[in-house]
């Protein structure tokens, strides 16, 4: 489909007529996208071919040439200021079936019978006012926002177009009702095509400007240009003696059933690129790589496998076995060379059972050596690769990231541990877990810390020793060996794989509190510690929390700005971070305030409490009672609830198909690491750490290349390219180690409101491309610019507000859950949002719909 637009001038002079486009001239190589057509007065092409139907043969081709150039005649320039201004932009067909608003405006159509045939007039305005009054249509001044031109000079100002087809579309002020209606031409029309040849068919799209978008006119008339590029709708419409045989082509248009004939043949693909959503569940899906060898894979993984870019040739078979039908479809992704082919039968393999979730093998460690396996080819070029620019701002970044929450977090420890770990303690296993997990784990883009819920965990912990009169550094080791030895269990069985019954559901309703988490740390402070009688600390300390917060988005912003030449652009927004804190701390030296809190840690390494442990660093793991020891089993186990699914949500997220990631992921070899680390730290009387968000998911983004695009007027970002290495986490944990040996000192410089504006932007950065987030600031949208996600148009509305209303209950019930006595049994509420999704939310919401709102926006 080809999209047509004269647009206004910038001055606000229009374009006041246009001749009439005569014939094509072939596009320059290569060339597609919008077209500037540029008024020659020395050639004239004339083109009066009749329309005939269209080959059957072409059912399936597409003209890929979206520009073309077109002449004007010398007589018409006299009328003319010299230049049009079109644009020509492709635009792809939708799919009928699963955009909701595109069948029930086809289905309207057709039952409605808004269908004019052979219509006698050939000029622009009569043609249309026609149609308008077969269906008793009448609306004042309608022609001034669909024609434009003089009297021999028309041209229809906004149209979609196709072969032998214009969809003319407006926007109209009041107006009651949507319209569609299509005409048919009694006599083949030059109407100024933009591939030169005559017009037969003709639609009229008209809507309210208040209009939900998949509404709007446009829309509107982007379901009926793909009905007339349907070949076979536009054969039996074309040869159609009434109005009835065109509603029923319609009919069976929108059943697809020459889609089924197609493919019952074996003929033709189904599309380039496909989405989770777009495949039939219970089909059996294959994909070929370039040596031949196939993959069963599930729907899932065909999104991570097949990308934007991919060259990728689909095959569909159906095979009768008995009374059933088996079908196949085969993915032959071409690649360009063998390094990216070797990497996607990587990552297929770490799939090909339980998707995104290593591949089981079968046996005692069969997933961890599948891990191990697969990461350790990688192994070198896990180093070499951080060889770049990016290397450096990447590594600033989570050096201030990870220590931001190690600070805030250990603040909050020590009160709640009543000083027996603190802030010290948390840095030290920030360092010695980040260190160790560079060198050995799995996936290195994911971070390790010692997060919100854990920070809860540990205080709930160690109100339970008072509780019990134990002391609370043995039973917290205990506890943490326990946890250690059943994360090494999960790790050696295999049982990472239980992981693909957790849907996007339960993941974004986690990222979320997670989010929240980190805004309600932010701002706790301020509010607990103002004090009516000396306002100036509490002023002072909102004014750097909200300006590091808009000075790391207001730098990172400045990428995709005009200013200063593209290098300084990308070094102010790589740096963003660390040029926010720098000149927020250099304030807060510059206007000293008098009260004003600042990190709390020592002037050189020692631990916050020597007397609470049994010798120096190491706790005494004998000073608790024999069934201390055992008891600490009972919440290992609610903590290794934790930890499994906060691991393995964080790695998933961060492996997201978004992300484009090549290298595969490594589940057991991730959790495995992270259950002999727990041990390690626990044994030393130091604070836990599993996988964070949005800190990894933040980290495979800021190390990618993204770009800016525009898609349906909104402005949004992808990746383009896509980077793993251990250097970046590697080098942040020596800053960190090199900070607790020697710059403690000057770590007590930096106000804690500007790590809390850090939190702000970190929770800010996290909730971009939450679906939950978006779907939840649809319940204070206008209907009219609702995003034309594929949610909205794809999903009824009021379930997409009932599912939003369902996680967002959870959201509210884990946040009381956390925040009360029971907060213990946290992970185990948690877990509870799996079979939610799985068992009841089908009960009331259709599998297919539910399926949809899982799915990636691609």
């Amino acid at each position: 489909l080809i999209h047509s637009h004269m647009s206004d001038e910038d001055d606000g002079r229009r374009a006041k007529e246009m001749a009439p486009i005569c014939g094509p001239v072939e596009p320059c190589d290569g060339h597609s996208g919008p077209i500037h057509v540029v008024v020659d007065d020395e050639h004239h092409h004339h083109n009066t071919a009749a329309a005939e139907p269209r080959s059957s043969s072409a059912s399936r081709t597409r003209d890929n040439s979206y520009g073309h150039a077109h002449y004007i005649p010398r007589e018409l320039m006299n009328q003319q200021d010299g230049i049009v201004n079109m644009t020509l932009e492709p635009v792809e067909t939708k799919d009928v079936i699963k955009e909701l608003r595109a069948a029930k405006d086809l289905e309207g159509l057709s039952k409605e019978a808004a269908i004019v045939l052979d219509i006698r007039e050939t000029r622009h305005e009569d043609i249309l006012n026609k149609m308008l009054a077969a269906q008793g249509v009448a609306i004042p001044g309608v022609m001034d926002l669909l024609v434009r031109g003089r009297d021999h000079t028309k041209f229809f100002y906004r149209s979609m177009q196709g072969r032998q087809f214009i969809v003319v579309y407006a926007t109209v002020e009041d107006l009651p009702e949507r319209h569609l209606i299509l005409g048919r031409l009694a006599r083949p029309a030059n109407l100024g095509a933009y591939d030169g040849t005559d017009t037969r068919f003709i639609g009229l799209c008209l809507s309210p400007a208040v209009v939900k978008y998949t509404k709007s006119a446009e829309e509107m008339a982007r379901t009926a240009a793909t009905l007339l590029s349907d070949d076979r709708f536009f054969n039996q419409a074309h040869a159609a003696r009434d109005v009835e045989t065109v509603a029923r082509a319609i009919q069976l248009f929108m059943k697809g059933l020459e889609l089924k004939d197609s493919e019952s043949n074996g003929a033709g693909p189904i599309g380039r690129h496909h989405r989770k959503e777009e495949l039939v569940p219970g089909e059996s899906y294959y994909c070929v790589l370039q040596n031949g060898q196939q993959f069963s894979v599930t729907n899932a993984v065909l999104v991570g496998w097949i990308k934007e870019s991919d060259d990728v040739r689909v095959q569909q078979r159906v095979v009768q076995r008995g009374h059933k039908q088996e079908v196949t479809i085969e993915y032959t992704r071409v690649f360009h060379s063998h390094r990216d082919a070797m990497q996607a039968m990587d990552y297929l393999s770490a799939v090909r059972e339980v998707p995104g979730f290593g591949a089981a093998d079968g046996g005692l460690l069969g997933g961890l050596l599948s891990d191990l396996r697969r990461r350790m080819k990688y192994y070198v070029s896990d180093w070499t690769d951080g060889f770049h620019y990016k290397t450096l701002p990447v590594t600033l970044y989570l050096y201030f990231i990870c220590l931001a929450p190690a600070v805030a977090f250990g603040s909050v420890t020590a009160k709640n541990t009543g000083q027996q770990l603190g802030t010290l303690e948390t840095l030290v296993t920030q360092f010695i877990m980040g260190l160790i997990f560079a060198l050995v784990g799995g996936c290195p883009l994911v971070i390790l810390r010692h997060t919100g819920p854990l920070t809860v965990f540990t205080g709930l912990l160690f109100d339970i020793t008072v509780k019990l009169e134990l002391r609370f550094l043995p039973f917290y080791a205990w506890t943490g060996i326990w946890l250690g030895v059943m994360l090494i269990i999960i790790a050696a069985t295999n049982a990472c794989k239980l992981m693909k019954y957790m849907a996007r559901f339960t993941e974004e309703v986690f990222a979320m509190l997670i989010n929240c988490i980190f805004v309600y740390e932010a701002l706790k402070p301020l509010i607990k510690d103002y004090d009516p009688d000396n306002k100036e600390p509490t002023l002072m300390a909102l004014l750097l929390l909200f300006g590091t917060f808009f000075l790391i988005l207001g730098l990172d912003a400045f990428k995709s700005s005009f200013y200063f030449v593209q290098p300084v652009r990308n070094l102010l927004s790589d740096f963003s971070s660390t040029f926010a804190i720098a000149i927020a701390t250099g304030c807060s030296r510059l206007f000293l305030v008098p009260g004003l809190e600042t990190v709390n840690v020592p002037d050189h390494l020692r631990l916050t409490d020597p007397t609470a442990r049994g010798c120096g660093w190491i706790v005494g793991l004998m000073d608790i009672p024999t069934w201390g020891i055992f008891a600490a089993m009972i919440p290992a186990f609610m903590a290794m609830v934790l930890f499994y699914v906060d691991e393995n949500v964080t790695s998933s997220m961060t492996d997201a198909p978004e992300h484009k990631l090549v290298k595969g992921p490594a589940y057991h070899l991730d959790m495995l690491v992270v259950g002999g680390v727990v041990i390690l730290l626990s044994i030393l009387g130091l604070p836990w750490a599993h996988g964070s968000l949005p800190h990894s998911p933040l980290h495979a983004l800021a190390y990618a290349d993204r770009e800016d695009y525009v898609e349906h007027g909104r402005l949004k970002r992808r990746v383009i390219r896509s980077r793993e290495s251990r250097m970046t986490s590697f080098l942040s944990h020596i800053l960190i180690m090199l900070t607790c040996l020697f710059l403690l000192p000057v770590l007590q410089y930096i106000p804690l409101a500007v790590f809390y504006g850090l939190f702000l932007s970190m929770a800010a950065s996290g909730v971009q491309g939450n679906q939950f987030f978006e779907r939840v600031l649809l319940f204070f949208t206008q209907m009219a610019h609702y995003p034309p996600s594929h949610v909205i148009r794809r999903v009824p509305l009021k379930i997409v507000h009932g599912y939003t209303a369902v996680q967002l209950l959870m959201l509210i019930l884990l946040w009381v859950v956390k925040s009360t006595v029971i907060g213990l049994s946290f992970p185990l509420f948690l877990l509870l949002t799996v079979p939610l999704r799985s068992k009841i939310l089908p009960r009331f919401i259709d599998s297919s719909y539910l399926d949809r709102l899982d799915a990636s926006e691609q």
